[in-house]
């Protein structure tokens, strides 16, 4: 496959990064121009590419907003990962990425 040039594609796999995943998923895994955007689901996970993700023209501001918070869930997970303190910075992990209600 073809990648955008300028563009340092990373794999991205469901097993180390499962919330960042999710997020990106949720908010781009339905649009038809994933490469364009910086992200293509994959049978393991998915091909990212922050630089477009973070700074392409194609995302609103809102979804760059969204882009940013999974960025940094991504560093969570990988350094839980990495330094073996998977609990506390899943801790962490949750509390960003936990569903938030509507007031009533």
């Amino acid at each position: 496959m073809t990648f955008s040039s300028g563009c340092n594609w990373e794999a991205m796999h469901l097993v180390d990064f499962p919330e960042t995943l999710r997020l990106l998923g949720d908010l781009l895994g339905h649009r038809n121009d994933g490469q364009s955007v910086g992200f293509m689901p994959t049978d393991s996970g998915a091909m990212v590419c922050w630089n477009l993700l973070l700074g392409g023209t194609k995302l609103s501001t809102t979804e760059r907003a969204v882009m940013h918070i999974a960025r940094g869930c991504c560093t969570i997970e990988w350094h839980g990962v990495q330094a073996n303190h998977g609990a506390s910075a899943m801790r962490t992990l949750e509390a960003l990425t936990k569903p938030v209600s509507a007031p009533t």
